[in-house]
């Protein structure tokens, strides 16, 4: 929706509200695609933990085995 708002005192005014309508159009349509969005990352750090033995994580695996350092560095990978 494009409103314009005509002004015979200020042709300014005129151009600065397009532009304000433009940006606010802009927002919301990049608001309302990214939505969506929102959903999926809720499902995908849900994870499932396999046995350390495995040889190759899928997408969402991890091994968690806090016993192995009791003290010490922690260090972690993230891909």
């Amino acid at each position: 929706m494009h409103v314009t708002v005509r002004s015979t005192n200020n042709p300014m005014k005129q151009e600065r509200t397009s532009c304000c309508n433009s940006l606010i159009t802009l927002f919301l349509f990049t608001a309302a695609a990214l939505f969506p969005l929102c959903a999926l990352a809720e499902t995908f750090t849900e994870g499932k933990r396999v046995p350390p033995t495995t040889e190759k994580l899928k997408i969402g695996d991890f091994v968690w085995e806090p016993e192995r350092a009791p003290a010490g560095p922690d260090s972690r990978v993230t891909d």
